[in-house]
């Protein structure tokens, strides 16, 4: 049986012709009159010859497609197999913050509600619940509010876990990571992040002009300077950060574009920013407008290529949501949910109550229940298997038969925020990421016809890759 109709077609703005399989994820290039024969357009052909040639080419496309598709049955099968871990867990320390960032989602850090530390002995009997029922936790993310606003409790988790690896009561001592505004910082603190061997993903929105409109502290004062000395001393501690820019119709107004924001910080050795597009509820007056949508789809489009030439000349200047989707692209295991919510990751609240990620806290509808209470009960595995059926692709329609559903990644947390607590449909991150994976194959597909450049894109890549926080994958391109 024919796999024709599966398949996703484009022509791309060069003129070139492309299709790609989304079960075995592999993409070709194509003549025009072969991209015809598909379209069935046969009357365009020249000739009975060319379009016989064209069809000869397609079985034997069509042969490679299907022989792929079965080892890429065989890696998804693998990569499910083995002990179900908590990738993440989100502890929130606090919902106080210093800052009054002006596209906050979350009510400055208070969600809503009263601003309150998370106490330790809370804290820890919580995590001793998930531990009692997820067995490992690979790695625990400090959020807020703002984090370090609550030291005490930081230091109080880091040797809690430590004591209990120490004591051979878990199997894996976590990573730690702490997403923090940048402006807290002292030299006992360096101490602390060296001691715990922690990575901070630290907020910055681009150049000053941009992130002090932005990101300011309750005084209205922008913060650039602040969270510049922090990166700085990070830098001379040699304490392992991430900078994460959150991208605003104001930033494309005061004419920064998506690559205006990476070429800035490149020009400050930040090469790999995980670069999103901020959220707000449909009301919300600073919402984008319709005509920035497409700007910004445009946008992230152009700085693909942009990026994918800068691997090429060995000067790498990359963002997440690419390098995210080229590693699932080059690996060909198939993403089986939207995002890790609920599943591999979970949050706390500074109460102890259970979220599928930090981006639902503050919504009560989304508590899967109190973490002071065993997770082991029917009502719990209950919540979890619900919210799995809107985060599983195959039981969302718009997901099921979309020709991206194997490659592409998102976040149900900014689904939520943008459809009013909704979680069906699709979202501006669906247009992004359509257009982001096909100028990828576009790119990747015009590097491949010179075997030196090709090999020079993948020795940059993988050097990009050992060098960065995250480690590389393998291309099977």
């Amino acid at each position: 049986m024919s796999i024709l109709q599966d398949l996703h077609t484009f022509r791309h703005s060069d003129g070139r012709f492309f299709l790609f399989d989304p079960e075995s994820m592999l993409f070709a290039e194509v003549a025009p009159e072969f991209y015809r024969v598909l379209q069935q357009d046969a009357p365009a052909l020249v000739g009975q010859q060319e379009a016989n040639h064209a069809r000869t080419e397609w079985h034997a496309l069509e042969a490679r497609f299907l022989e792929e598709r079965q080892r890429v049955r065989t890696r998804a099968q693998q990569a499910q197999q083995g002990q179900h871990v908590l990738k993440r867990l989100t502890v929130l320390t606090t919902t106080a913050c210093n800052l009054n960032c002006a596209y906050c989602y979350a009510e400055g850090g208070a969600y809503g509600g009263p601003v309150a530390h998370f106490k330790a002995p809370n804290a820890l009997q919580a995590i001793e619940n998930i531990l009692q029922y997820y067995k490992i936790i690979e790695n625990v993310q400090f959020f807020g509010g703002e984090p370090l606003l609550n030291v005490e409790l930081i230091k109080e988790v880091c040797t809690f876990f430590e004591t209990k690896y120490q004591a051979g009561e878990i199997p894996v001592r976590p990573s730690f990571g702490v997403t923090t505004n940048g402006t807290v910082w002292n030299e006992d603190l360096g101490s602390l992040l060296q001691r715990c061997r922690m990575v901070l993903n630290i907020s910055l929105d681009g150049p000053p002009e941009v992130h002090d409109t932005l990101r300011v502290d309750r005084q209205g004062r922008g913060t650039f300077q602040r969270v510049w000395r922090t990166i700085q001393a990070l830098r001379r501690h040699h304490i392992p950060f991430s900078v994460e820019v959150t991208y605003t119709p104001t930033a494309m107004r005061k004419g920064y574009r998506l690559w205006d924001i990476i070429e800035f910080l490149a020009r400050h050795d930040i090469y790999h920013p995980h670069l999103v597009p901020a959220a707000f509820a449909p009301e919300d007056p600073q919402n984008w407008r319709p005509e920035e949508r497409r700007q910004l789809v445009a946008d992230y489009r152009e700085a693909t290529r942009r990026a994918l030439t800068s691997v090429l000349e060995g000067r790498p200047r990359l963002f997440s949501y690419l390098t995210g989707l080229l590693r699932n692209l080059l690996l060909r295991i198939p993403q089986p949910l939207i995002c890790a919510a609920g599943m591999h990751d979970l949050a706390l609240d500074v109460t102890g109550n259970i979220y599928p990620c930090f981006m639902f806290i503050g919504q009560p509808r989304f508590i899967f229940q109190s973490a002071l209470n065993s997770l082991d009960n029917d009502s719990y595995r209950r919540k979890v298997y619900d919210f799995y059926l809107q985060n599983a692709k195959e039981h969302r329609p718009e997901c099921r038969t979309c020709w991206a559903r194997n490659v592409c990644t998102g976040c149900l947390g900014w689904h939520a925020i943008t459809h009013n607590g909704k979680l069906g449909g699709r979202t501006l991150h669906c247009a992004i990421t359509f257009a982001v994976l096909e100028e990828l194959m576009a790119g990747l597909a015009r590097i491949r016809q010179s075997a030196d450049e090709w090999q020079r894109f993948v020795a940059h890549y993988r050097e990009f890759r050992l060098g960065s926080l995250q480690p590389p994958e393998v291309c099977v391109l």
